[in-house]
């Protein structure tokens, strides 16, 4: 699952779309890969993103192979 840019107007924290993922974790069963804010230089600065704590993720989806935020 590759999740690119989650903003609109501003570089909010993606804290909403962990909590989504993390309510609808059963949906996901197979779910192998999951990358986050993959976005390119001319869509954000990396220090203008506001991260969240992502173990909530990490324990809804234990048989993940690969996490890259």
């Amino acid at each position: 699952l590759l999740i690119g840019p989650w903003w609109r107007d501003d570089y909010t924290s993606f804290a909403p779309v962990m909590e989504l993922i993390v309510a609808h974790a059963d949906r996901f069963p197979a779910l192998r890969g999951l990358f986050l804010a993959d976005v390119v230089g001319e869509e954000c600065e990396v220090s203008w993103l506001r991260m969240c704590d992502v173990t909530p993720v990490l324990e809804a989806l234990p048989l993940l192979e690969e996490f890259a935020v």
